[in-house]
Formats: structure tokens, C-alpha cells, sequence
């Protein structure tokens, strides 16, 4: 809903980004990084990082900001940006924009988010994935198959995507595949319980966690998962074919990513208004009928995939540019 809180801190949200703030003040103090990095949000959660952002100007440092290959609705984002003043803040404190994707794909930047003269500044670097290649080798927790097809059903952190699992184990009854799910370690404990539960009634194995779940992702026959950004990358580029049931609210960037990934022939796409468990059979059905080097090609052709790289070659030559400590220029070789 657009509102932050801790999750475990019993703290005022003041003094929750009063902390915050603080803590990433102290790091630039006292580390005096060449480059800050910003992830998604220019100024961070209710300002907090604007304190830092402006020591590190006086130190001679410079700030980066990185998107996702989404933000929102596209004049939804510019409204807000506007009128939250992140679009003046950019102009003011970030160097740098790297985009985490492809313009051919996707463009965050829409008309009027930016202030005149920044354009200049944004870098569309590539999708990101956290592996060059997927592991040949199976991981020794990944679920057994009991000799027929796997299917995955994983929600991320599981806080909000229970109608997604409940709509897989129903589709997974009496099913030709064996289905499990991941719910995630956010999911409620006495939902959880009501699932599990559920699950066992349908023979779906259960997890309610599993550290780095993207590892089971190459091996298993298909996947269902929300339209989350690492979740999508590692399914398609691991060639495995996908089914997504994106989140809506309250942003549209897991609809927006999914529609435009499916248009590409990367994975189908179930909107939330449209899930029920026959639904989504059908479309597992569909999927394990798509070889997976038929997936993995079509995202070689349509994704770069090389953006850690870039980011990283980026980051690096903004770094040249902020005095050190000693007041001298940084040097830097990257290859």
C-alpha cells in the first residue's frame, strides 16, 4: 500500500527511518565510497537516504541509481515521481541511471520522468541474471519427481501469493505431474498451516522455504510463479517453461513485464481475474508440452542478458571520475 515497516523492529516508522537514515549516513562517513548505488528508490523509503546522499557530495563521491526494466504504469510513475519531487532529486544527487533491461523490451523511462538534460545519463545495461549458465547437476534437496514431470509453483516471499498456490494445488489433484510448491517465508503461519494441509490432501509436495529456489529452477519441467523480476529471469533464461500469474497491486510492473515477456513467446501469462485451478492446469498442460531448448532459445533471441557486466563496467568508470580520499582521481582497469 505504499506504506514501510519493520517487520520485526516494534519501532515508530519515524524512528525506523530515523535508524535507517542513520546507519547509511555512518557508512558514508566513514567508508567514503567512490560510488553510491541506489537501488530502485532515488532517495530511499521516506527519504532516508537523502542525508547520505548529500555527505557524499561534500565528500566528492558520486551516486548511481538503478531501475528495473519497470516501474509502474507509465503515467502512474510519472505522477508520482512529479509529485514527490523524485524526478527534481535524480537531477540533483544521481550521476548515473543504469536501467536493468533492454529499451527493444521495455523503457522505464517514460516522457516526463526525468527533468530536461538528464537523458544523457541513463545507461540500459541488460538483464541481470545471478548465473551465466544453469548447473547441469541436479541439487540434492530439489524434489523428487516420483517418475513424472515436476512442477514448481514458487510466490517469492509468499506474502501475498497464497491464491497462486491455492490455485496450483487444485490444478495438481489427480494430476499426470507431480506438483510442489514453495510458499515463502513471509506467508502467514496459520495460512501456511491451511496450505500445507491442502497440499498433502492433493499428494503436493510442500515447502515452506527453500534457500535460493531459483537452483531447482533448470531442473524442474515447468514453473509457476508470480511476475517478479528475478523470478522471471532465472525461469527464462534456464530455458524453463514458465507460467506467470502477476501481482497487479499495487503496481502494475508484474503485469506490464509479464504481458511484454509473453508477447516474445518467453511464457503464458494467467491474470489474477482470471485463476482458477482449471485454468491453470490447462496451462501447465501447455508448458510441458514446450521443449525447453525451445525456451532458452527464444531468450537468447529476445533478452541481453549481459547486464551485470555492464552495470558493473558503469559503475566502475563513474568511479574514475570521484576524488579519493587523497584527492587524486581513482584508477581503474575493467576488462
Amino acid at each position: 500500500n505504499g506504506r514501510y515497516a519493520g517487520r520485526r523492529l516494534s519501532l515508530e516508522a519515524s524512528e525506523l527511518v530515523a535508524l535507517r537514515a542513520g546507519l547509511l549516513t555512518s557508512a558514508v562517513r566513514y567508508f567514503r565510497p567512490h560510488v553510491l548505488l541506489a537501488d530502485k528508490h532515488p532517495v530511499g523509503v521516506d527519504e532516508e537516504l537523502l542525508p547520505a546522499l548529500r555527505l557524499l557530495q561534500r565528500q566528492g563521491g558520486r551516486a548511481a541509481l538503478g531501475l528495473r526494466d519497470v516501474l509502474d504504469d507509465p503515467d502512474r510513475a510519472v505522477d508520482e515521481w512529479r509529485r514527490t519531487g523524485l524526478s527534481g532529486r535524480v537531477a540533483e544527487f544521481h550521476d548515473l541511471i543504469l536501467v536493468y533491461g533492454s529499451r527493444d523490451m521495455l523503457d522505464p523511462i517514460a516522457p516526463g520522468l526525468l527533468p530536461p538534460g538528464t537523458e544523457g545519463r541513463v545507461r540500459f545495461c541488460g538483464y541481470v541474471v545471478s548465473r551465466a549458465s544453469p548447473s547441469r547437476s541436479a541439487p540434492l534437496d530439489l524434489p523428487r519427481d516420483h517418475g513424472r514431470p515436476l512442477v514448481l509453483a514458487s510466490v517469492g516471499g509468499g506474502e501475498d501469493g497464497l491464491p497462486v498456490l491455492d490455485a496450483f494445488v487444485e490444478a495438481s489433484r489427480g494430476a499426470a505431474w507431480q506438483g510442489a510448491i514453495v510458499a515463502g517465508p513471509q506467508m502467514e503461519t496459520a495460512r501456511w498451516a491451511e496450505l500445507e494441509a491442502r497440499a498433502a490432501q492433493a499428494n503436493v509436495l510442500a515447502y515452506r522455504s527453500v534457500h535460493q529456489v531459483q537452483r531447482w529452477f533448470p531442473h524442474a519441467n515447468a514453473l509457476v510463479c508470480m511476475g517478479g523480476y528475478n523470478s522471471l529471469l532465472e525461469a527464462v533464461s534456464s530455458g524453463t517453461p514458465t507460467i506467470c500469474v502477476p501481482r497487479t497491486q499495487p503496481r502494475a510492473e508484474q503485469l506490464i513485464r509479464a504481458r511484454a515477456f509473453a508477447a516474445s513467446g518467453l511464457l503464458q501469462v494467467v491474470e489474477p481475474e482470471s485463476l482458477t485451478g482449471r485454468r491453470l492446469a490447462l496451462a501447465v498442460a501447455k508448458a510441458l508440452s514446450t521443449p525447453r531448448p525451445v525456451v532458452a532459445e527464444r531468450a537468447r533471441a529476445a533478452l541481453d542478458l549481459g547486464g551485470s557486466r555492464r552495470a558493473a563496467v558503469h559503475l566502475l568508470d563513474l568511479a574514475t571520475k570521484a576524488p579519493t580520499a587523497s584527492g587524486h582521481p581513482l584508477e581503474v582497469a575493467a576488462r
